[in-house]
């Protein structure tokens, strides 16, 4: 694929700022459990704390001085007006966080459950039997361990791969983003899941981003826009 050097000057620019602006990371309380804990046991709503956001207004001026429509490709010309928009739309999901109008914003970027897959839902509710788990969970430590193995295969086939998996306090759950598996200390997980879950985090999220990595728009690696529903 022969990219001109001014397409690939927009993509770089766009690249740069789309990884200043960390959509889970940003969003996601780094006190989760602790939060958790406190409304179970005092019926206290909870107090979220959240990574120190970065300076905003520089980032939108940044995305204002953007101009898809300079690209020589067309085709390029449309994605990265896409990304600008969905990059527009995380702006004001961070200068929305914490309050009820980040719930609008959220909807306006990543839309509604549309009704047929909300009534499926429903139905596979109703018609499934409840499952029990054996009982046995994978902590965070084994888990990122079990997560390390699958890194390691990839690897075979892509030796330059430079993903971690990353164990800290203030992820929740665990989440993909810039190519790093992030696993939060308190995460247990049924080891009956571990596969599946794997399989998503790394095999989706984690091999979608080094496919994007490999390719001469960088824009692929960190995520076009929509790439969260289609995912």
């Amino acid at each position: 694929m022969a990219v001109s050097e001014r397409d690939l000057a927009l993509d770089k620019r766009l690249s740069e700022l789309c990884g200043l602006m960390p959509l889970l990371s940003m969003v996601t309380p780094t006190n989760v459990a602790e939060a958790r804990k406190r409304f179970l046991q005092d019926d206290l709503d909870p107090n979220f704390e959240y990574r120190q956001l970065p300076d905003l207004d520089a980032l939108e001026h940044e995305l204002s001085s953007l101009r898809s429509e300079d690209a020589d490709d067309p085709a390029i010309a449309t994605v990265a007006q896409g990304l600008i928009n969905e990059l527009g739309l995380r702006l004001e999901m961070f200068r929305k966080r914490d309050t009820e109008a980040f719930f609008l914003t959220s909807v306006e970027m990543f839309g509604h459950v549309d009704e047929t897959t909300h009534q499926l839902a429903l139905d596979l509710l109703d018609s499934l039997e409840e499952t029990r788990n054996d009982g046995e969970y994978l902590g965070a430590e084994e888990f990122a361990r079990t997560a390390r193995v699958e890194l390691d295969y990839y690897r075979k086939l892509f030796p330059e791969l430079p993903s971690r998996v990353v164990v800290s306090p203030d992820i929740a759950g665990v989440l993909v983003e810039t190519g790093d598996l992030y696993v939060s200390e308190s995460t247990k997980i049924a080891r009956d899941r571990v596969d599946q879950l794997i399989q998503h985090e790394v095999g989706t999220h984690l091999v979608t981003f080094l496919n994007g990595l490999a390719q001469p728009l960088q824009m692929l690696s960190l995520g076009l826009a929509g790439y969260d529903e289609l995912q």
